[in-house]
């Protein structure tokens, strides 16, 4: 072999190496970096439904909470993406401005007639918790988003009650302590909303 035929073999190789290892650098985003985007989608999507319901004059929301959970932990849809994953959920809870104003499948009813309007699909979905039932379940999915709706009778001091959980794709944080970790970082965004004092479709129902 040539000195120029070494040299070329040299090059080779070296190139090879350095694709290698760009590949192995180049492998995806980080989880802070996923931890970030699954909060950015989630919750800006979250907003967006909260706009579009807000027409639902009889009802309210009063805030967006947001926060990294387990993965599946509010989606029976979630697709793990390792040991140790991790999944951005976005909540609302609809309660009427009047309570007892309109039964709970009503509010249900007109809340899941405008998601679907926006291209959500629910479709009914077994309950959750068993042993406290929702009155009514609904699952859907849009833009890479999951979303669990649940009608909920008798709570505490509101009467019925509709919430949203709206959840980002699950990733994997590569360890137990670094989804802990990820899970007190992101667990306290809160987006509060002003409470209506009535409504004239609220204060029609009473």
């Amino acid at each position: 072999m040539t000195n120029a035929q070494v040299g070329r073999v040299a090059v080779l190789g070296l190139i090879t190496v350095s694709g290698l290892a760009l590949a192995a650098c180049s492998s995806g985003p980080s989880p802070t970096q996923q931890a970030r985007s699954s909060r950015t989608s989630a919750m800006t999507a979250a907003k967006t439904i909260h706009r579009q319901l807000s027409s639902v004059g009889t009802a309210f929301s009063a805030e967006i909470t947001g926060g990294l959970f387990l993965c599946g932990s509010s989606d029976a849809h979630a697709v793990r993406r390792g040991p140790n994953a991790v999944q951005y959920t976005a909540t609302q809870e609809w309660t009427l401005v009047k309570k007892g104003s309109e039964p709970l499948a009503t509010l249900g009813r007109s809340i899941v007639q405008k998601l679907d309007a926006a291209g959500w699909q629910l479709r009914t979905a077994p309950t959750p918790n068993p042993e406290s039932p929702a009155a009514a379940s609904y699952t859907g999915r849009r833009d890479g988003l999951d979303m669990r709706l649940l009608e909920i009778n008798n709570n505490p001091g509101l009467g019925g009650l509709v919430t949203i959980d709206v959840s980002a794709s699950c990733f994997d944080t590569g360890s137990d302590s670094a989804a802990v970790k990820f899970m007190d970082t992101y667990g306290g965004d809160n987006i509060r909303e002003p409470r209506p004092s009535a409504t004239p479709s609220a204060a029609a129902a009473g």
